[in-house]
């Protein structure tokens, strides 16, 4: 149990006066802890220099990063530089992607210069320190799992759409020409039976709309 002191922004006027800012902490800039047993203000470490206490079941004094939950399997990769969850021996480190990737993917991807290290193109949130999970795509490229099915729904209902709507379009095409069909053999039909000739050419057609009238 402990209380982080963070000297990052104590000069900081915007972190200041922006209570928003005030609860961003920059892991970066931890230098010293406070024991939430026994209050003893210490430099950064592990256990209370005074009573002893662990300050979390899993600790990472490079990150800083302490927590009590290891059923997350928390590790840390000097590649990264920054702990992740999932245990390390399910990851391994690409180190042209530039980031920890599930065991499945080894020598199973394409490479991509610094995949991860680029907002998600659905929710733009930055791919490399997300706790979300994320997928890499068969050109290489990554998403959020989720984004993408979210993306690949309604791309379906999409095309589904699409499709409904040539196929309307088609159907109503056929109509017209099958109906511009049937008119015009029932044009030529009349002009023989009126005029006993008989004409091939499409100009037959106005000759004929007049005598419909008188028919």
């Amino acid at each position: 149990m402990l209380v982080i002191i963070s000297d990052y922004h104590s000069n900081d006027k915007e972190y200041v006066q922006d209570p928003a800012k005030q609860h961003e902490l920059d892991r970066k800039g931890i230098k010293e802890v406070v024991c939430a047993v026994c209050d003893k203000r210490q430099p950064l470490g592990t256990f209370c220099m005074a009573c002893g206490v662990a300050f979390g079941e899993y600790a990472c004094i490079k990150c800083p990063f302490f927590d009590d939950n290891l059923e997350k399997e928390p590790f840390h990769c000097h590649e990264c530089g920054i702990c992740r969850v999932g245990g390390r021996e399910n990851y391994f480190h690409c180190a042209t992607c530039g980031s920890c990737y599930g065991l499945s993917l080894k020598d199973n991807h394409k490479c991509v210069e610094r995949a991860m290290h680029q907002n998600c193109p659905v929710c733009f949130e930055y791919l490399f320190d997300s706790t979300e999970p994320t997928t890499v795509l068969q050109c290489g490229h990554t998403i959020h799992a989720s984004c993408l099915v979210v993306s690949l729904v309604i791309l379906e209902f999409f095309l589904i759409d699409l499709v409904v709507l040539v196929i309307t379009i088609i159907v109503r095409l056929l109509l017209l020409l099958l109906g511009y069909c049937y008119y015009y053999f029932t044009c030529i039909d009349i002009v023989q039976n009126n005029d006993n000739s008989v004409s091939g050419t499409g100009k037959e057609l106005w000759r004929c709309m007049p005598k419909l009238s008188n028919v």
